[in-house]
């Protein structure tokens, strides 16, 4: 699932799961959504005030989807290998 593209992936949901627009929408989106949280718990290793800041969003929020989406920001956190900005 993580070298599909996201038409591919919706295209696919599509054909076997015969899911409604709406509900296609809400998949497609989450996955996106989780993409996005993985990309900035990378970027900022961990760091949920940087990422959230980042984002444009609470740190609360951030928290809120990292759970929903069964992300432990703790994975991304890499002490001896800081960035610097």
């Amino acid at each position: 699932m993580k070298n599909q593209s996201t038409i591919d992936l919706a295209i696919q949901m599509a054909a076997t799961n015969e899911l409604t627009l709406a509900d296609m929408r809400k998949q497609i989106i989450a996955e996106i959504e989780k993409q996005y949280l993985i990309f900035l718990l990378i970027r900022y290793q961990g760091l949920v005030a940087d990422a959230a800041n980042a984002a444009g969003v609470s740190t609360v929020y951030l928290r809120k989807l990292t759970k929903k989406h069964e992300l432990d920001p703790r994975e991304y956190y890499q002490e001896n290998d800081r960035i610097k900005y």
